[in-house]
């Protein structure tokens, strides 16, 4: 921008990032400007629920009162999903290396790295999309390593990071049923929760077009709904807040509430600290292809900040990455 004396425009949904990069900051409302004013001032002046400007909060959670942070710990139930000494490689390099973890049913785990750690290629081996070079996959303790994705899918759906690697119909609930077509237990209730899911997610009045219209934010939750409507028992989600609104996310998290009241496991890429705060109790953290943290989400940021990575904090712990000492033990 100085180099260029460039103006910018950034349409955005997550403004504790912009924030402090912006002198201005614009709300429009149904069509209208409702507020252009410097950040500061703004905050002082959104009407309250209007906007959520300081950080992302939620009156939603997925975890219940009195929520343990681990459910093995709780009680001897077997894991759902595991992993041993998995490895992928693309030629000469690791992109996974001997990843192991398990987990249970009711957990929502939040999968957490940089830029091109391996947290998409974890989740394209779990449904069998990529074939690991090394190592073996267990759902409800039997080996499913050599299943293919047909398989698999019945017990895993996937959303896609880009929603347009998954959209083939012509019409918005063409789309949305797709998968229950061929991996519903039950097509008629299947159906029904398509519908009902087109009304939650503010998608049926796009029911006749073409998928291909919506937005972005539009589009991943039309692929979120394909997934949901046939209830697998676990769901493998690439960064499902991409394009959501505060409204949006709310929902969002209910959904995945529901899910795990249900039993259902959750694994869900995701760069946003606050709301893995409230939405995870596990935390699977990658860098450079290896698993360096696998724990409860309370311990995974102490760990977090102890690694200085305050980039993956929430803000109540931003004060731990400043300076106090913490330590994880595994």
């Amino acid at each position: 921008r100085q180099e260029q004396s460039a103006a910018i425009i950034v349409i955005e949904h997550r403004l504790q990032y912009l924030l402090p990069l912006s002198d201005r900051l614009v709300i429009i409302e149904n069509g209208k400007v409702t507020a252009d004013e410097k950040p500061p001032r703004l905050c002082r002046i959104a009407p309250a629920g209007s906007v959520e400007v300081s950080s992302l909060k939620t009156d939603v959670s997925c975890k219940e009162p009195g929520d343990g942070s681990a459910q093995q710990e709780a009680s001897p139930v077997q894991p759902l999903l595991s992993l041993e000494e998995v490895t992928v490689k693309y030629e000469q390099k690791t992109v996974l290396n001997k990843i192991s973890f398990s987990l249970y049913p009711g957990e929502t785990a939040a999968l957490m790295g940089d830029n091109g750690c391996g947290k998409t290629t974890l989740l394209l081996v779990l449904l069998g999309i990529i074939k690991p070079d090394q190592g073996r996959i267990y759902f409800e303790g039997e080996e499913i390593s050599g299943a293919g994705v047909t398989q698999r899918a019945r017990e895993m759906g996937l959303t896609f990071q880009n929603p347009n690697h998954q959209l083939f119909e012509q019409t918005v609930f063409k789309e949305a049923s797709l998968p229950s077509q061929f991996l519903a237990r039950d097509l008629e209730q299947s159906l029904e929760r398509v519908e009902e899911l087109l009304r939650r997610f503010d998608l049926s009045q796009y029911r006749e077009q073409v998928p291909f219209a919506l937005s972005l934010g539009e589009k991943k939750r039309l692929t979120l709904i394909s997934v949901l409507a046939y209830q697998p028992p676990i769901l493998l989600l690439d960064e499902p807040l991409v394009g959501q609104d505060q409204q949006r996310l709310e929902l969002l998290l209910d959904v995945l509430l529901g899910h795990r009241q249900r039993g259902g496991l959750t694994i869900m890429a995701c760069h946003e600290p606050q709301v893995v705060e409230r939405c995870c109790q596990r935390v699977l953290f990658l860098e450079q292809g290896n698993l360096i943290i696998d724990a409860p989400t309370e311990a995974a940021f102490l760990e977090l900040a102890r690694l200085g990575r305050e980039e993956y904090l929430p803000q109540s712990h931003y004060s731990l990455a400043a300076g106090e000492e913490t330590r994880y033990e595994p």
